[in-house]
């Protein structure tokens, strides 16, 4: 929202957009968590409960912290995702003052046969299970 201070940002956006629902039961910790480390909502909860000390600095007791807590949580923001995006997006341009830009690509996937290994090409991990071919990647914008 414009009228709020930079300080106040998160207190005037969760006002603004009636998230409160949202961001009971620790769902400030699950935002954070999925920017720090972007992960499925099932991972996050397992990074916030064993190896991250987020819940305990935003004071979010251990009960409250629940799978099923953190998923009421997405779904509440899911449903505001619009305002919340235009506001971080409006936010992020004034802050680092950036133009808007959009920026169409597409990745995929070369698997080399009949040759020697290529210096691009590695053996790893492919949708099409091809473990038996090195690949390479490509990206075009």
């Amino acid at each position: 929202p414009a009228q709020c201070e930079p300080s106040a940002t998160r207190k005037c956006a969760i006002q603004h957009l009636r998230l409160r629902e949202a961001l009971e039961a620790c769902g400030l910790a699950q935002i954070l968590a999925r920017a720090l480390h972007p992960a499925s909502e099932r991972e996050t909860y397992r990074w916030l409960r064993d190896d991250s000390a987020l819940p305990e600095l935003l004071g979010c007791p251990p009960s409250e912290l629940t799978r099923d807590a953190l998923y009421r949580a997405a779904d509440a923001l899911w449903r505001h995702r619009t305002p919340l995006e235009r506001t971080l997006f409006s936010r992020e341009c004034h802050l680092f003052e950036l133009e808007a830009r959009v920026v169409f690509y597409d990745l995929t996937n070369t698997f080399h046969t009949g040759h020697p290994h290529h210096r691009y090409a590695a053996y790893g991990r492919s949708k099409q299970k091809r473990h038996d071919c090195p690949l390479s990647r490509s990206a075009c914008c």
